[in-house]
């Protein structure tokens, strides 16, 4: 399954069709963390990461302190996602097979993916513009 995250040719997006995309880089984020990053052929002014999170493990909590939109989406496996901001309490999102979840993540809010004890996770992240050191603050 692991592998399989730095196959991908292409992404749907909603009124905008399949859009071709080009492999950048695997990155281990944290342990039980993977990251595999792609740009899209035709559009530079974003990118898209589809983050692996094994069984147990969590993301690392993260602040969005940059970029002009940041998207989260489910893919499969179950767990939750979580965000919040200095004004509101947590929301939690829990994600499951048949569930469909996509959110937008407003700078200065807090986020992170959790994988259920048994199952593990698979999110997709669309950063605009492209992701770049300093877009996002790791507090934990």
């Amino acid at each position: 399954m692991l592998e399989s995250l730095s196959c991908f040719s292409s992404f749907p997006q909603e009124g905008e069709g399949a859009q071709r995309l080009e492999f950048s880089e695997r990155l281990i984020v944290r342990e039980g963390v993977t990251c595999f990053s792609y740009k899209f052929h035709d559009d530079p002014s974003k990118d898209i990461a589809f983050v692996h999170v094994e069984a147990g493990a969590k993301t690392p909590l993260q602040e969005v302190i940059g970029g002009s939109r940041t998207v989260e989406g489910y893919m499969s496996g179950s767990g939750c996602f979580e965000m919040w901001s200095s004004t509101t309490s947590i929301k939690c999102y829990e994600v499951a097979p048949g569930v469909s979840f996509e959110i937008v993540v407003p700078q200065g809010w807090r986020m992170q993916w959790k994988a259920d004890s048994n199952f593990n996770l698979v999110f997709y992240e669309l950063c605009w513009p492209p992701y770049s050191d300093g877009r996002f603050r790791d507090l934990d």
